[in-house]
């Protein structure tokens, strides 16, 4: 989130990459790499979950307070609406 706020002094007046950009290259590459590696780990711990989806007969949308996770989760939109 920070790598758009760095990129108007990534630039010197000679058109060079300065050390701030060096930092916001290095900051959007490894935001990147971490996104990309939390996505596989939660996945993999999501599978069990969208087993036991599979199981309803009613779409998830429809199942509310189905589990921990949706509690919260209703709890948050019925209070936010």
């Amino acid at each position: 989130a920070l790598t758009p706020a760095l990129i108007p002094f990534a630039v010197d007046k000679n058109g060079d990459l300065t050390q701030i950009g060096y930092a916001a290259g290095a900051l959007f590459w490894l935001g990147l790499l971490l996104g990309i590696v939390a996505y596989l780990f939660l996945a993999r711990k999501a599978k069990p979950l969208t087993e036991q989806a599979g199981k309803r007969k009613l779409p998830s949308v429809i199942c509310f307070f189905s589990n921990t996770p949706a509690i919260a989760a209703d709890a948050v939109m019925i209070v936010s609406i």
